[in-house]
């Protein structure tokens, strides 16, 4: 008489065990990549920030030419609050990095306190809207575009407010630093913006305040919330 092992039926279960196993990883990694394929490649959103202008002064030496600078002793940037809003365009060109334009408009002060020789001093202020467009890379740490990400590239800035006289283009270096998140069905990021002004300010008239600068730039920090489809 022949008698059936009992082993048999325990390795034919544990097969179809290890079958089952096998099929459900292909079918969650499958998953995966189907989501990460419906991924979009581009974004548009839009921005608010709160802005800290710090201007940086370099003066003329007093004796040197124009004689009037003689009558100053001393001027000092004082740092301001002003706010910006935007949109954004952001396109997706690796898993890991994107291009994005940012056109903007945002709302500043600069503030410079003069010290004048008999001892007097004032505070004089430049109210300005200006129209700005920045355009960054961005990398991200994560493949999904989700978490910690940074930016880098350039930025032009045009003064409209009306202390400007005749409006001139303005460039900087902008670098941005942020974390994006998914809130429902948008995506939201805080970011932190450090714009490094390139190009100097003074505008050429008569005025003894302006004569006594030889540069003036605007280095502006930034906090922002971005909103992102």
């Amino acid at each position: 008489m022949i008698v059936c092992s009992p082993r048999y039926p325990a390795m034919a279960n544990r097969w179809f065990i290890g079958m089952a196993l096998s099929t459900c990883l292909v079918g969650t990694s499958v998953a995966q990549d189907d989501i990460s394929s419906a991924r979009p490649s581009s974004r548009f959103g839009f921005f608010v920030g709160a802005d800290r202008s710090m201007p940086s002064v370099t003066l003329r030496p007093r004796s040197g030419p124009p004689p009037q600078t003689a009558s100053i002793t001393d001027v000092s940037p004082h740092p301001t609050w002003g706010f910006s809003m935007g949109v954004l365009y952001e396109q997706e060109i690796s898993e890991r990095f994107a291009f994005r334009a940012m056109p903007s408009l945002s709302f500043a002060e600069v503030q410079l306190d003069y010290a004048y020789s008999d001892g007097t001093s004032e505070r004089r202020t430049w109210e300005s809207a200006d129209l700005g467009l920045a355009i960054q890379a961005v990398g991200t740490t994560t493949a999904n575009g989700l978490g910690p990400y940074f930016g880098l590239g350039p930025a032009m800035q045009l003064a409209v407010g009306k202390d400007v006289s005749s409006p001139t283009p303005r460039f900087s270096i902008d670098a941005s630093v942020g974390y994006r998140f998914k809130v429902s069905s948008f995506y939201m990021a805080p970011e932190l913006r450090y714009s490094y002004g390139l190009t100097n300010m003074t505008e050429d008239d008569s005025s003894i305040q302006t004569q006594a600068i030889e540069q003036l730039r605007n280095h502006v920090l930034s906090l922002a919330i971005v909103f992102q489809d």
